[in-house]
């Protein structure tokens, strides 16, 4: 059993206030297998202005420069990190790059100079609704974090970064993050149709007809096509995988909101989500709605797997 000897049965056993009793006094109960003591580290606020976010200009049909999130090297290894962006204006799509140099910099340098460790990561939010994922894979110590991004206007987005030095006990580190659904000429995702019927789900659009590893974590960003005049409404999102005709759910009924008022899809992304999609499944994208309008209905989706 452990360090926790008889606990961890218990725990499992403890699901309701009444099988709770069951449980000794003082019996320590594993709720997240994380490894002591976390660490954490931030890069891109910027505390001389009231927190701000590191601000990153977009260009314009192509990847704009790289803009620091800070010029401090990570001091600790890290096995993880949390990525939040928005934008500051309203109604564009754009792809959002995150990268490692280890060469320093305060404002922009030139692509050759970082390597990217996540591209395309779409968003198209009109309501300047936040994007906020996790990628669990490793940074080295003495790297620095860059983000850039392309949009369909020149147009300004904040970004900032959350690391931990503590990996999930037990489970294997990746490095590969592959984007699927995503077109770089119009920064775009792939559309999604909800179809005519309220409550019935659309037909599945295809994100990629062969996934180039195995996948073991997927992070699911969505928008709503820079559309200014939505319908409040309701969505439920699943991924699948398989053949034409043939496709199965592997992760069903994702829910996002839509609202009027201030034109935005919610949440904007989602995960990292543990799945298992093999090297070379065709992965593709569904949605039920309550929205009708041939409009409205349509949503854009980008899978990034992590192998």
């Amino acid at each position: 059993m452990g360090a926790h000897g008889d606990a961890l049965p218990q725990a499992l056993h403890a699901s309701t206030p009444a099988a709770a009793k069951m449980v000794a006094e003082g019996t320590t109960i594993p709720y997240w297998p994380i490894i002591h003591p976390t660490q954490y580290d931030v890069r891109g606020i910027n505390h001389s202005s009231n927190a701000s976010f590191v601000s990153v200009q977009s260009s314009i049909g192509a990847k704009g420069d790289w803009y620091a999130l800070s010029n401090s090297a990570l001091v600790y290894p890290a096995f993880g990190f949390h990525l939040m962006f928005h934008s500051q204006t309203a109604a564009f799509r754009s792809l959002v790059d995150v990268g490692i140099s280890a060469i320093g910099g305060t404002i922009a340098i030139p692509a050759a100079a970082v390597t990217p460790i996540v591209s395309n990561l779409h968003y198209s939010n009109a309501g300047r609704l936040p994007a906020s994922l996790l990628f669990p894979i490793p940074l080295d110590p003495g790297q620095r974090l860059w983000l850039r991004a392309q949009s369909t206007s020149a147009q300004v987005l904040s970004g900032a970064i959350n690391l931990f030095n503590a990996p999930w006990s037990g489970l294997p580190q990746h490095g590969i993050v592959s984007a699927y659904g995503h077109s770089l000429g119009n920064a775009a995702g792939t559309a999604v149709d909800a179809g005519a019927t309220a409550g019935i789900p659309g037909a599945w659009s295809q994100l990629t007809s062969r996934t180039e590893y195995d996948i073991y974590w997927l992070v699911i960003t969505v928008g709503l096509r820079s559309n200014t005049a939505m319908t409040t409404g309701f969505y439920a999102l699943d991924i699948g995988v398989g053949p034409v005709g043939a496709e199965r759910i592997v992760i069903r009924g994702l829910p996002l909101t839509a609202e009027s008022s201030a034109d935005f899809v919610a949440p904007a992304g989602f995960g990292a989500l543990p799945v298992f999609i093999p090297r070379g499944s065709r992965v593709v994208a569904r949605i039920t709605s309550s929205i009708t309008d041939a409009t409205d209905r349509v949503l854009e989706v980008v899978v990034h797997g992590i192998s």
